[in-house]
């Protein structure tokens, strides 16, 4: 018996002489000291672990009781280096003498373990450890000798790849998904609209890495979190906040394939729940490359103006809150109207000009037909001429009044619409006087008289001239203002 004991001490003494004293702690903080104790010695030859891997100089190791009160610990040094823990237990004290009791781990108590990783900053409260004789229940002015001590690791916080935190404009349908982690047999995963998880909309656990969504509402913020399990426990959750995309707006005028639009007008859509503004695009081209109005709106309309005649243009519009923006609309197309003829015959405020004649326009692109119309009315309330299918650019008119004021304006036309009426004025040539006397083919006639002719309505002078001869070659009376 004797050379047993002896030889216990023998090991006793051989082992600890490579114990190092513990140094200040980082992490662990001692919930009271007392002045009985119990020491474990953790020899460096047991290979304390954090899952598979060694502890590393800095690491803390905790010794706890159920309440999870501290009364160890020490931090682990590394290399050859072995440590001791003390552990305080509890003293207690004589009421009847005014001494106290002495906080610490109850005579009897499971001592529990937990490990700190200083690299991480993490605390592993799942440890398995072994003694080499005996238990782990507290005993004052007891060794321990440890022949084992690992934390058994829960899984890492995922890394969730979609969506993203703060995420916008996310599809209402698709997979939610994360990075896996290690030590995970399964993941607990909520997806809700509300930020403490409550009535969620997904609630369930998955061994994959990604889990389906579908039905989601336009323009709504939502809430997913993911965490990993193994037999040791649950880890901690990732959580990730995203806003799905807006509605996509419904275009409602000009309806798509308009014909014969104005160059100044206003674009309209509806309106779309959850959006403040939005973006309008209109172009020249399907593909949007040539783009002539690009604005943001508050209103659900937009007034365009500039555009060119007889030309096709294509716009859409999508819903903005922010950053979150909707799809763009459908793409609708509408044409311009055809250009104004620009009349050349008679000029615009011409005079003089003949009763009988032609009227004439410049051609205009696209045009299959023009119309005119002639009147002596500014309003054109009353018609001289309306002629609405006139094939050719000019037309021809007889019979206008003498000094008169017309009007005349010419618009082209094709299957799809009208331009726009151009606009013209003229006055028409004054009469022409009847000579009066001598009448024609007078003979005998004196060699000094007067000659009369009748008057003409408008006229505020007369031009008269006399010849020898009817080609009036020789002239031998020319009064220019008479």
């Amino acid at each position: 018996m004797y050379k047993l004991k002896l030889l216990s001490l023998l090991a006793f003494i051989l082992l600890i002489s490579g114990v190092s004293s513990a140094y200040s702690l980082s992490h662990f903080a001692l919930t009271g000291t007392s002045s009985e104790n119990l020491t474990i010695t953790i020899p460096y030859t047991i290979e304390p672990k954090i899952g598979n891997d060694l502890l590393t100089a800095g690491d803390e190791i905790g010794v706890f009781d159920s309440e999870g009160n501290c009364w160890g610990a020490g931090a682990w040094i590394g290399g050859n280096n072995s440590i001791a823990i003390s552990v305080f237990g509890f003293v207690e004290g004589d009421e009847s003498l005014g001494i106290p009791d002495e906080p610490g781990m109850p005579v009897g108590e499971l001592m529990k373990f937990r490990i700190w990783d200083n690299e991480t900053n993490t605390e592993y409260n799942v440890v398995s450890a072994t003694v080499q004789s005996g238990n782990l229940k507290y005993a004052t002015n007891k060794i321990l000798f440890l022949t084992s001590l690992q934390a058994y690791l829960v899984p890492a916080v995922p890394n969730i790849t979609n969506p993203t935190n703060n995420s916008v404009m996310v599809s209402l349908s698709g997979n939610l998904t994360w990075d896996a982690t290690a030590n995970t047999d399964s993941y607990d995963y909520t997806l809700s609209a509300n930020s403490d998880f409550s009535n969620p909309l997904l609630d369930g656990n998955t061994t994959s890495t990604s889990v389906a969504y579908t039905s989601l509402n336009n323009g709504t913020v939502y809430y997913f979190r993911v965490r990993g399990k193994n037999s040791v426990g649950n880890g901690n959750y990732a959580t990730s906040t995203f806003t799905t995309i807006l509605p996509q707006v419904t275009l409602t005028s000009p309806a798509d394939n308009s014909k014969a639009q104005p160059l100044s007008g206003t674009l309209s859509w509806n309106t779309v729940s959850g959006a403040t503004a939005y973006e309008v695009i209109i172009a020249t081209d399907i593909a949007f490359n040539s783009v002539v109005a690009s604005e943001t709106t508050s209103s659900n309309s937009y007034s365009y103006s500039g555009l060119l005649n007889y030309t096709n243009y294509y716009w859409k519009v999508r819903a903005k809150n922010g950053a979150n923006l909707g799809t763009y609309s459908t793409i609708f197309t509408f044409q311009t109207l055809l250009s104004a003829p620009v009349i050349t015959n008679p000029l615009n405020n011409a005079v003089g000009v003949a009763v009988s004649g032609n009227f004439a326009w410049t051609a205009v692109t696209g045009a299959t037909f023009y119309s005119i119309q002639v009147s002596t009315d500014a309003g054109f309330g009353s018609f001289v001429y309306n002629a609405a299918n006139v094939s050719a650019t000019n037309f021809a008119y007889s019979g206008l009044a003498n000094n008169t004021t017309y009007y005349v304006r010419v618009k082209a036309n094709n299957s799809d619409g009208s331009g726009n009426w151009s606009l013209s004025q003229f006055k028409t040539v004054v009469a022409t006087p009847t000579n009066i006397s001598p009448i024609n083919n007078a003979f005998s006639q004196p060699l000094n008289g007067t000659l009369q002719w009748s008057s003409v309505t408008g006229a505020t002078a007369y031009e008269v001239e006399m010849s020898t001869n009817s080609a009036f070659t020789n002239i031998i009376l020319s009064n220019m203002n008479v």
